[in-house]
């Protein structure tokens, strides 16, 4: 009996073995497709990150490119406002040279209309006031003068000798 029971036991041994290699090879199976789940994970993470990095580095780019872009335009614009800003300083500097020419101009000509009209009307007033002051010769010289000058006036300077 001692044989069976030690057939039987090395029966059960071989029997436990197996199922205990069984076990194990299952379990080393379970641990590697375990590994290999983890490995792709890091994989697709790794892939992930690559693709993220890449995706900021293009968001990256395409600021650095848009902010030249605006900073070129910004220069383009400076640069015509610059220009617009001295031809716009010139124009002001003629227009000052204009409007000092055209006051020195009224100034002349208010001058020149007031002389020979205060020469008129002072004449009239005398001769309507003091007419026995001025003799026939003098009276003859003054008109002739204050005719001359009004005539002057209205023809632009040109001598007129009236008889």
């Amino acid at each position: 009996m001692e044989l069976l029971w030690l057939m039987k036991d090395s029966i059960f041994n071989t029997d436990n073995k197996e199922t205990i290699k069984n076990l194990e090879d299952k379990r080393a199976i379970e641990l590697r497709d375990r590994e290999i789940k983890i490995n792709n994970l890091e994989l697709e993470a790794k892939e992930k990150q690559k693709w993220m990095l890449l995706s900021g580095f293009g968001l990256v780019g395409n600021y650095r490119r848009f902010a030249f872009y605006q900073n070129s335009n910004r220069r383009k614009i400076n640069r015509k406002l610059r220009t617009l800003n001295l031809n716009l300083a010139e124009k002001n500097n003629e227009l000052d040279q204009a409007n000092k020419i055209k006051a020195r101009f009224f100034s002349i000509l208010n001058h020149d209309l007031r002389s020979p009209v205060y020469n008129l009307i002072h004449f009239l007033h005398l001769k309507r006031e003091n007419p026995e002051l001025l003799d026939e010769a003098t009276k003859i010289s003054i008109e002739h003068k204050t005719m001359s000058s009004a005539e002057n006036l209205l023809l632009d300077g040109r001598h007129v000798v009236v008889e």
